[in-house]
């Protein structure tokens, strides 16, 4: 099931402005180019995104390789020294806030 009917079943569609998938750009993480699409299409610099996955490498890894802020979502909270990292989604507004 690609992006879009994945937020549409579970009802949170309405909450996004843009869903990007890989099926539909013909790009997938960890390659930048996805990341650069996301940004072109919400009209945001990379520098202003934030970018939150539950990988390490293609999540994270590859939203700072195109200049987007990756933050970890590490439901067993045990993040990796020095890396942003949140154990659920409503740790997002508590790290931004804290900045």
């Amino acid at each position: 099931m690609n992006q879009e009917k994945s937020a549409g079943a579970l009802g949170i569609a309405d909450y996004f402005e843009v869903i990007i998938g890989s099926a539909h750009v013909d790009f997938s993480k960890p390659m930048t180019q996805i990341y650069e699409i996301a940004s072109s299409m919400l009209d945001v610099a990379p520098g202003e995104a934030v970018m939150v996955g539950d990988n390490w490498s293609d999540d994270v890894g590859g939203a700072g390789a195109a200049g987007i802020r990756g933050i970890l979502l590490d439901r067993d909270a045990e993040p990796l020294p020095g890396t942003d990292a949140i154990s659920d989604l409503y740790g997002v507004v508590d790290l931004l806030r804290s900045e």
